[in-house]
């Protein structure tokens, strides 16, 4: 959509005869796209800006190759976020992951999904074991996709729902999640993009399986206040 900001991440484009924005589509994992698709032509584009173009006011097409210009920072800069990354680092993440040992003595955390979902995209969570390892948490690695049915899910303390469609689940999944949460396990949900329609049906999950709403947590809560 053109409110989005891969449009604008460096800088606005120039104006062009029409001011219509190039056409872009696009795959996105969680909130994050991954895929950027443009029907129209930027490398030609691309590849016909020089300096001397660049100094004739006049210059034929200069408009649409300063506007491809530009397009290519803005997606760069979405990319990056601003940011060059050096090609030789390795990703933490991979390290993380090749490491042996197994999940002995480490948290294990998954992601939950109703059982008439597909689920949200496999590479959601991925640098969170290596952001928490960073602070001295370890975990499993791995972040497994449960339903609520799995025979693991009371051996996981911590599941995390995230999303954009609307949050389904049957009377049976949310009596099972009831006693996961009664019994100690801990439930973290988000709203992929902020999404309304995960928001109003998570709340209604809510009040379905406890009979109550959700509260607002309080500033001085110990949840924001953990050493």
């Amino acid at each position: 959509p053109a409110s989005h900001e891969i449009y604008s991440a460096d800088a606005p484009l120039p104006a062009v005869e029409g001011d219509v924005l190039p056409e872009l589509w696009g795959v996105e994992f969680g909130c994050r796209l991954a895929v950027v698709y443009a029907p129209e032509d930027h490398a030609c584009l691309w590849s016909r800006w020089t300096p001397a173009a660049q100094r004739v006011a006049d210059s034929r097409g200069r408009p649409q190759i300063d506007r491809s210009i530009q397009l290519a920072a803005n997606v760069i800069a979405y990319a990056t976020n601003r940011e060059l990354h050096n090609p030789l680092d390795v990703s933490p993440f991979l390290t993380t992951i090749a490491s042996p040992g197994g999940p002995r003595g480490r948290l294990q955390i998954a992601r939950l999904r109703p059982m008439s979902q597909s689920g949200a995209s496999p590479y959601l969570l991925g640098q969170l074991p290596t952001a928490l390892d960073a602070i001295g948490i370890r975990t499993a690695g791995e972040i497994p996709s449960l339903t609520a049915a799995d025979d693991r899910l009371f051996d996981i303390p911590f599941l995390v729902l995230h999303g954009r469609e609307p949050v389904v689940f049957s009377s049976s999944e949310r009596m099972r999640l009831r006693a996961y949460l009664e019994q100690g396990g801990l439930l973290f949900a988000d709203a992929c993009c902020h999404s309304r329609e995960f928001d109003q049906t998570f709340r209604r999950f809510v009040t379905q399986t406890f009979d109550r709403s959700l509260q607002a947590i309080p500033r001085d809560h110990e949840l924001y206040h953990q050493p």
